[in-house]
């Protein structure tokens, strides 16, 4: 049995100045700078499984607008799991199949090293990625 998420409303792609989303977990997403192509999000609070389907939310409406680099900054999030961690590999594998990226900075150490091992080219994400027709990104 899957648990949704209620849906998030992502900032606006034309905001002048920073737009905050609440997750359903309480974690904020603060919007702090938006270039040409490029964004930057601060993100406080704890990210768990239940938060996993809000963070494609928040961040789909910039990837299909265009944006294809992406800056978090994790450095105010206290707990973070595999689940939020792998919805944001999700959201980089897209990005990057069109030469985008997305960084992750202010991770603290543990959360760092998982960060690492899910987006390495020889990490469990490409090896799950391999096994599938298409190279699609696992579900979950």
């Amino acid at each position: 049995m899957s648990i949704a998420s209620p849906p998030v409303t992502a900032p606006s792609t034309t905001a002048t100045s920073a737009t905050s989303v609440r997750f359903p977990g309480g974690a904020t997403a603060d919007l702090l700078c938006l270039g040409e192509d490029w964004i930057t999000l601060k993100i406080e609070g704890e990210l768990d499984t239940f938060d996993k389907y809000a963070i494609i939310d928040v961040l789909t409406p910039f990837v299909l607008g265009g944006f294809r680099r992406f800056r978090i900054d994790a450095e105010g999030v206290t707990f973070i799991d595999a689940a939020a961690l792998r919805a944001f590999a999700r959201v980089r594998w897209f990005l990057r199949r069109d030469g985008g990226t997305l960084e992750i900075v202010g991770l603290e150490a543990v959360a760092a090293r998982t960060w690492a091992w899910l987006t390495e080219p020889t990490g469990v994400a490409d090896r799950s990625r391999a096994a599938l027709p298409g190279g699609s990104p696992t579900s979950g």
